[in-house]
């Protein structure tokens, strides 16, 4: 009778965990094409995996991202930082590679991953970008000159953090301060960075300025992260489960200790976030999985496109989500979406697997 209980526990788990993995691949879905807007697109160099955009409408997109993937065509690309200005209107306006300026000749922005910026009282802007070297993982500061010169000025490596495996998204809080996601604890064995899909192990933490802390665990596959207008409140995307994962800092005081809210249910997986200056959440998403994985492989895949801008209609939890889909596209030019930021109008987005960057006019949501 025990045996029997036991294998049919075992056989409920799989069940359930094959169910679930047939969802969050994307199999099953039918999308449907439509944009806020004329759409056009821009050569890239690929890789380009977030961005951010400062008040004055320059964006700046890390370019060459690869990843820890297995036998990944885009391994070779060299690390870089794109600055696009959302302010120029024209069809063929483009962007320019930033001018970095790093006097260690140790540091090296190998496959820059998840971006940040923040802007002092003084007015000084600073970017936070996740590098993935050979030496190791780290979070690279930078202040912005001018818009185009960036100026390295210190490396947050993930031993000082404390995280072992691989970094993702950051977000800043201050001049010498951010959280940072933890995508993939284990690197190796391949079989335990499979598992990280089906349990929660990966971690955030907190970097204070001075020592690292694990501001939150149990986390499953953590990949975006932002933080709310008033500061109060964390926002996590958890691609593996289809959510985006809300949690209260849980103090002033205490900032380096984030508190489960609410779980937001979203229907796909979700990537990188970016807070739009009237506090909604515009989030590069990724309809199929399944889609994403081919991508990981070939150069002459292509991808469906997904924007999501989540709405939170309440201050205080428990939140109330109004979800919109702003762009879906199955456009064979594309190869999935990882980010979306717009100024005054105009929306850039792009994903790590793809070569160009699309560009948007929003006119209509």
């Amino acid at each position: 009778m025990l045996k029997r209980t036991i294998c049919i526990a075992i056989s409920a788990v799989f069940i359930w965990q094959f169910y679930r993995l047939t969802i969050i691949t994307g199999y099953h879905k039918v999308l449907y094409n439509h944009s806020p807007g004329p759409c056009n697109i821009a050569k890239g160099f690929g890789g380009e995996e977030d961005a951010t955009v400062l008040s004055n409408g320059i964006a700046y997109i890390t370019s060459g991202f690869h990843g820890n993937l297995p036998n990944n065509p885009r391994a070779g690309i060299p690390g870089r930082i794109l600055v696009f200005d959302l302010n120029k209107r024209e069809i063929d306006a483009g962007y320019i590679v930033a001018n970095i300026t790093i006097k260690d000749p140790s540091v090296k922005l190998e496959s820059p991953h998840g971006l940040s910026s923040w802007t002092s009282s003084g007015g000084e802007s600073y970017l936070f970008i996740v590098n993935h070297q050979q030496r190791g993982e780290s979070v690279e500061i930078f202040r912005v000159q001018t818009s185009f010169n960036l100026q390295h000025i210190r490396t947050v490596s993930a031993s000082q953090l404390g995280a072992p495996g691989e970094l993702n998204a950051v977000v800043a809080t201050g001049v010498n301060s951010f959280y940072v996601t933890q995508f993939v604890r284990f690197k190796s064995p391949r079989i335990l960075t499979a598992l990280e899909m089906l349990i929660p192990l990966n971690s955030v933490f907190y970097w204070d300025g001075d020592q690292g802390h694990i501001a939150a665990s149990y986390i499953l596959g953590g990949s975006g992260i932002e933080r709310s207008s008033d500061g109060r409140f964390v926002y996590i995307a958890t691609p593996y489960d289809n959510s985006l994962q809300i949690f209260r800092i849980a103090s002033p005081n205490k900032p380096n200790q984030l508190e489960y809210v609410q779980t937001v249910a979203m229907g796909t997986s979700c990537d990188n976030i970016w807070r739009s200056p009237d506090g909604s959440l515009w989030i590069g998403c990724i309809p199929s999985l399944l889609g994403a994985y081919k991508l990981t492989q070939s150069t002459t895949e292509s991808g469906p496109v997904q924007i999501l801008r989540v709405t939170l209609t309440r201050t205080d939890p428990p939140f109330y989500a109004f979800i919109e889909e702003v762009l879906s596209s199955t456009n064979s030019s594309y190869k999935g979406s990882s980010f979306a930021v717009h100024h005054r109008g105009r929306m850039i987005s792009s994903g790590p697997f793809s070569d160009v960057l699309l560009i948007c006019e929003i006119r209509h949501l």
